[in-house]
């Protein structure tokens, strides 16, 4: 079976939700950064660095609930109800930093509506691609996703640094456009996919802690979840302090012709660290491809660790 025929049987959802997810990393990679960076002119970078915790405190329980919201109500509602919310607050967003409008207070609660949206919605998203897929065809499934989502960071990362400095406000908007389009998308094209046995889901906070608590008895799983939110705490972190801290000391230069500041230096070394992140991958799938897991488990961590 060659590669066009896989890619083209696999589910119409599928196909669909990775464009959509582009769309989707592609605005949150190119904004979210210019969003702190923002908020640090603003307030100072001891209040930005608070206030991006408090962000992101926000979203770790949208996602929680929005995990327990896709098995109650089904992914499609959950998902455009997520994705018009981001429309409608990155449209409010452009408004609060417009010649009309101008308001720190309300971009920062804005900014977290928009993530709170975002993440209510990610986990939704996620269950439909396991409900559409089978063990066969997942490797196929997450290999075109993973490429999409650096494709999505290398032109995200270059347009949020290169228009931030005069084009804010266009940014926003646009963003608002496109999450439109993507909401339009998802009501129209994507089907429901959630296992009938969904329906009999109990409904509640009590019924939503008893099956987050169920989940939580598998030892290997909170291990992993452990890893994972130290591995983004940590990543989340130096990836905005270098943003605000590029923003406030990069002196203004030209760079292979072009006039750059410290966000649009940002956005280069975000592009260049996504591309050398596929470059790598490709190498070290060539090169330790006969290793086991666990080897390049411990490898990658060990590497991982040496490069902080």
């Amino acid at each position: 079976m060659t590669a066009t025929a896989t890619l083209a049987s696999l589910h119409p959802n599928i196909r669909l939700r990775i464009g959509v997810g582009f769309v989707q990393r592609l605005l949150s990679i190119m904004l979210m950064p210019l969003l702190v960076i923002h908020l640090a002119v603003l307030y100072g970078p001891a209040a930005a660095g608070v206030l991006t915790v408090l962000v992101a405190a926000a979203g770790i329980a949208a996602n929680f609930l929005g995990g327990h919201l896709a098995d109650i109500h089904g992914r499609r509602p959950v998902m455009v109800a997520g994705e018009l919310g981001a429309t409608l607050t990155f449209a409010l967003l452009a408004l609060a930093n417009s010649s009309w409008w101008s308001s720190g207070a309300a971009t920062f609660a804005l900014f977290l509506l928009n993530t709170c949206c975002s993440q209510l919605a990610t986990p939704a998203a996620d269950a439909m691609m396991v409900d559409v897929s089978t063990p066969e065809n997942r490797p196929l499934v997450y290999t075109i996703n993973y490429w999409s989502i650096n494709l999505a960071f290398t032109v995200g990362a270059l347009l949020g640094g290169f228009l931030y400095d005069g084009h804010f406000l266009q940014l926003l908007t646009g963003a608002a456009v496109l999450c439109l389009a993507t909401t339009a998308v998802i009501w129209r094209w994507i089907s429901e996919t959630a296992p009938a046995t969904a329906k009999t889901t109990a409904k509640g906070p009590a019924a939503m802690l008893r099956g987050y608590l169920a989940v939580a008895r598998d030892r290997v799983f909170l291990l992993q979840m452990a890893a994972a939110a130290l591995i983004a705490a940590v990543e989340m972190q130096i990836g905005y302090y270098i943003a605000v801290r590029l923003a406030r000391e990069f002196p203004d230069q030209t760079l292979l012709g072009l006039h750059v500041d410290g966000v649009a230096v940002l956005g280069v070394l975000r592009a260049v660290n996504a591309a050398l992140v596929v470059a790598l991958v490709l190498a070290a799938t060539t090169l330790l491809g006969r290793l086991g897991d666990r080897t390049r488990l411990y490898g990658g961590i060990a590497l991982f660790t040496a490069g902080y």
